[in-house]
C-alpha cells in the first residue's frame, strides 16, 4: 500500500497522462517516453519542489526535455486517449512506488503496448491486483513460449 504522498503523486501523473490524452498523444510511444525520461524520475524520487508544481508544468518539461534530445512526442487530434491514458499513468506510477522499481525495468520486462491494449480489463481492478494480474499473464505468455520452443 502506497502513503498519501505516493498517491498524490500517482494521482498528478495519472492527470498529466489525461491531459497529454486530450491534447491527442498517442498511449503506448506517450507512456514509453514518459517512463524513460528524466522528468519522471525527478517526480518519482519525491523531491518536494517537483511536487509542488502543476501537471501541465510536468508535461511541458517532458517535452522540452524530448526536444532537447531531438525526440518527437507523436499525437493525433483527431482521437483522444483520455479514459486509457489516465489508468496508465496511475498505475504505472503506482506500480513503480509499490515495487520500488524503475520505468525503465518495467519497459524491459514488460510489452506495454499490450498492457495497454488489456485496459478494459485491468482497469475495473484495484492497483495491486492490476499489477498482479499483469505479471501473471505476463509470465504465462513467456512460459507458453518458452513451451512451443522446447517442442521444437
Amino acid at each position: 500500500m502506497l502513503d498519501t504522498c505516493e498517491k498524490a503523486i500517482c494521482r498528478k501523473i495519472a492527470s498529466m497522462f489525461e491531459y497529454a490524452g486530450k491534447t491527442g498523444y498517442r498511449p503506448v510511444s506517450f507512456t514509453t517516453t514518459w517512463l524513460e525520461s528524466d522528468t519522471s524520475k525527478e517526480l518519482y524520487t519525491i523531491e518536494p519542489c517537483a511536487i509542488a508544481q502543476s501537471y501541465p508544468y510536468h508535461l511541458h518539461s517532458l517535452e522540452k526535455e524530448m526536444q532537447e534530445k531531438g525526440i518527437v512526442l507523436s499525437s493525433d487530434t483527431s482521437e483522444t486517449y483520455e479514459d486509457v491514458m489516465y489508468w496508465a499513468g496511475y498505475i504505472f506510477s503506482y506500480w513503480i512506488f509499490l515495487e520500488g522499481i524503475s520505468g525503465d525495468e518495467i519497459i524491459e520486462k514488460y510489452d506495454i503496448k499490450h498492457i495497454l491494449e488489456c485496459y478494459d480489463t485491468y482497469h475495473t481492478l484495484s492497483p495491486e491486483v492490476a499489477i498482479d494480474k499483469i505479471k501473471e499473464d505476463w509470465n504465462m505468455e513467456q512460459n507458453a513460449f518458452e513451451d512451443f520452443l522446447d517442442e521444437k
